[in-house]
């Protein structure tokens, strides 16, 4: 008797319902992320996102992420008080370049207090200010992981100007353990 493998079956079975959605801007991309599930794809179209607050609760799944990418990567350029708040489990971010940060965070591994995400992973992204330090003025931060098991890699934080740090692994009483994130392959500068 031949046994079945149908964790590839079930895998397919997933892909064929998985969608990509281009997204132009800000609304676009949080309709896109409302209905985001495991498999799917948001690419963002190339150009100048200014003031861009992207929010996405999605749970993927482990071989069945949810894709939140760069049509080119590098060319999709967040500007201004632009922000990524991610929620929810298993979101993969690639290819964003968030260009002369003017808010708090770049990036947030939350959408609040209470909706932290986990095995979530941000790659090949960058985060880069290029206005002299006078220029900036208030206190912010370029990344700030909350939840467990992130990976960041492969990015790219350089020339921040502003008081406090570029990147903040904040714990939880229930991350006393670490968090146990893998920040690694990244160039601080």
């Amino acid at each position: 008797m031949r046994h079945l493998n149908i964790l590839p079956l079930f895998l397919t079975a997933f892909s064929i319902y998985a969608a990509e959605h281009w997204v132009t801007d800000a609304p676009s991309f949080n309709q896109a992320a409302i209905a985001a599930k495991a498999g799917d794809v948001i690419v963002l179209k190339n150009g100048v996102w200014k003031n861009s607050l992207l929010q996405i609760r999605a749970s993927g799944m482990d071989d069945l992420p949810v894709t939140i990418k760069a049509e080119t990567p590098g060319k999709v350029l967040l500007t201004g008080d632009s922000r990524l708040q991610i929620g929810g489990a298993y979101l993969l971010v690639e290819g964003l370049f968030f260009k002369d940060p003017e808010g708090e965070e770049a990036i947030e591994f939350r959408i609040n207090s209470n909706e932290v995400a986990h095995d979530c992973r941000v790659t090949q992204c960058a985060v880069v200010n290029t206005r002299p330090a006078g220029k900036v003025t208030k206190s912010s931060r370029f990344m700030s992981l909350y939840g467990r098991e992130h990976r960041v890699d492969h990015c790219r934080f350089e020339g921040k100007a502003s008081a406090g740090p570029s990147m903040v692994v904040w714990l939880s009483e229930a991350e006393k353990d670490g968090g146990r994130h893998r920040i690694d392959h990244n160039l601080f500068g």
